[in-house]
């Protein structure tokens, strides 16, 4: 092997080492959250989740309509959308950690005939990391494909929106079980 090619293996080496310590910091801001203690009460409303105009490029096209537009104008824009959907993220996450706090707690009270569900609730939190790092990829590469990127983002969210939701329905499901199985 040639120097030069030792030269450029370490290289995209170290680039992919600096790249996954980057996702990870990025992630670890949805880690912790707080209110990861569940009440039990929390009402999750996915339809209050609407993502589709901050991933709409309608705002941007206006925008560059009009008379004396510059292209610092649609940056400012495009930061505040990424913003607020980083918002959005972190609602998301509380609400994920809130829920799958309590369908743990459930499962640890359950009988051995719902070990199985230990394997989904693990399940679940790949598919929310995943999506995550999905959606904070495409929110740090905006330029590569736009188009795709907000179609990805936007799967990679209602993914995460109707997750969390499920989740919530079995997590009610089995907390009338266990109220049924106590009487």
């Amino acid at each position: 092997m040639s120097w030069i090619a030792v030269g450029t293996l370490m290289a995209t080496a170290s680039a992919a080492v600096i790249f996954a310590v980057w996702m990870a910091m990025r992630l670890r801001c949805y880690r912790s959250v707080h209110g990861e203690e569940s009440s039990g009460q929390s009402a999750f409303l996915p339809s209050s989740y609407d993502f589709a105009s901050l991933l709409s490029d309608e705002d941007f096209n206006f925008l560059a309509s009009l008379p004396g537009y510059k292209p610092e104008i649609g940056k400012k824009l495009r930061s505040h959308h990424q913003r607020i959907l980083r918002l959005y993220l972190c609602e998301l996450a509380q609400e994920f950690h809130s829920v799958h706090a309590e369908a743990r707690e459930i499962i640890a009270t359950a009988g051995e005939e719902h070990a199985p569900a230990v394997g989904l609730l693990m399940r679940q939190q790949v598919v929310f990391w995943r999506s995550m790092a999905r959606i904070e990829f495409s929110l740090a590469f905006p330029g590569l494909s736009a188009d795709r990127w907000n179609k990805g983002r936007a799967s990679a969210l209602a993914g995460v929106v109707e997750a969390i939701a499920a989740m919530r329905a079995a997590v009610e499901q089995g907390a009338a079980q266990q109220t049924a199985e106590a009487l």
